[in-house]
């Protein structure tokens, strides 16, 4: 009877002390931003004319968690999910992405940088600003997209 005991004891303090779980460094980049989305796009017309057009939008978005190291960043009204298994010109990103984000708050997209023509390259800092950029160079014109979002208090 006494050995029940000292082992029911023993199950209750080990049961009791609960390892303390680690925060998830992306807890702390959660929520929603004030973002402001600078586009430019250039097309080659010919070899010695091109357009460029450029468009910058403001919109309230959000920043969540998604799956165990990426985040969902919305950053557009009416976002729709990427394109990204082919080589796109423009670029089918319309207001969501969802990149990699490391312990050093780098952002990285291995699914959009597949094909060498794209880029992507983000980070967040003050744990409460962000800074994203994604383009594309393709041989009829180029795209570089620019996103800036401060967290919203």
């Amino acid at each position: 009877m006494i050995k029940v005991r000292f082992y029911l004891l023993i199950f209750i303090l080990l049961y009791s002390c609960k390892k303390e779980t680690e925060q998830d460094y992306r807890d702390k980049l959660i929520g929603t931003y004030n973002f402001t989305c600078i586009f430019e796009k250039t097309t080659f017309i010919d070899p010695d004319s091109f357009v460029t057009q450029y468009d910058t939008t403001k919109y309230i978005g959000t920043v969540n968690k998604y799956g165990d190291k990426q985040l969902s960043i919305i950053f557009l009204d009416n976002a729709t999910e990427p394109k990204l298994d082919a080589l796109y010109f423009p670029i089918q990103i319309n207001g969501i992405i969802y990149p990699e984000i490391n312990d050093s708050s780098e952002l990285s997209y291995p699914e959009l940088t597949t094909y060498s023509q794209n880029q992507f390259s983000g980070s967040f800092f003050n744990d409460d600003s962000l800074y994203i950029f994604y383009g594309v160079t393709v041989h009829r014109g180029n795209e570089k997209n620019k996103i800036y979002g401060v967290k919203k208090q």
